[in-house]
């Protein structure tokens, strides 16, 4: 047959066979009145066979090996590689996978909430890390080491009961994590990271054209809405990035801000 019906049944195309031919992967015989390769059944099995080796990821340098060798031991290690290496991707698109379904729960929960406040049970501790100036300890490095795990935080450094007696509350930027990803990677806790433990919070979508200072207006709703449910801000506070826009060539960070609330002491009779 001609490379042509050659590519018509083995669905692979003519440049990728002359390419298999070239490398010696392919030996078909050759038409001595015109030249033409003539290719058989065998070197259809034989081609058919390669797709499977590339379809696995075994590359075209040990298929040549494979290909000289009257040994199955050196495939098997070319298979328990590619094992190896396509349980390492599995395990980095799982990793991939978490902090995606992470990033989307937090979106989701910000949906039409720029505008209000909302309450949010949190079950699992969150943990920030804001001193970096000074010489990392080994437990903080490797903190700073897994930066894929983690966000951008922020935190509320002045006090939740002065909030309106300034147009603008002092904040804090630094990155943080979950005990979850703590958990699931075996990582440790920094002596210095900042714990905002579970418990009923405060949530709502902020704006910030810099990350040292909130403006009072978009805190003042946390207040409001605390004194509405007779609840109590107790300083505890984090957020989580949730985007970055350039207005007018200045940045502008989007985050979800939480702070901690508890119930006031009943009134009494």
């Amino acid at each position: 047959m001609q490379i042509h019906e050659l590519a018509a049944l083995s669905g692979c195309n003519p440049e990728t066979i002359r390419m298999y031919r070239s490398k010696g992967l392919l030996m078909p015989a050759r038409n001595k009145s015109n030249g033409y390769y003539e290719y058989s059944v065998e070197d259809l099995t034989i081609l058919l066979y390669i797709r499977r080796l590339r379809k696995n990821h075994l590359s075209l340098s040990s298929i040549s090996t494979l290909f000289s060798t009257h040994s199955v031991e050196g495939l098997l290690q070319d298979y328990q590689e590619e094992i190896a290496s396509l349980q390492q991707e599995i395990a980095a698109l799982q990793e991939q996978l978490y902090l995606l379904n992470m990033m989307a729960d937090h979106l989701k929960s910000c949906l039409d909430t720029e505008q209000r406040v909302s309450m949010l049970h949190v079950a699992d501790a969150r943990y920030d890390l804001y001193q970096f100036e000074r010489q990392k300890k080994a437990d903080e490095q490797q903190w700073l080491d897994r930066l894929m795990l983690h966000t951008t935080a922020l935190r509320i450094t002045g006090d939740p009961a002065e909030l309106g007696q300034s147009p603008c509350v002092p904040c804090q930027a630094g990155i943080g994590t979950y005990g979850t990803v703590i958990r699931k990677y075996a990582l440790s806790i920094p002596e210095h990271a900042v714990c905002c433990p579970p418990g009923l919070y405060l949530t709502r979508l902020i704006r910030l054209n810099s990350l040292d200072c909130i403006p009072a207006e978009q805190l003042l709703p946390l207040k409001d809405f605390a004194e509405a449910h007779r609840l109590r801000l107790t300083g505890d506070s984090t957020a989580f990035l949730l985007r970055v826009a350039y207005i007018k060539g200045r940045p502008e960070f989007w985050f979800r801000l939480r702070i901690r609330a508890e119930n006031k002491e009943p009134l009494h009779r």
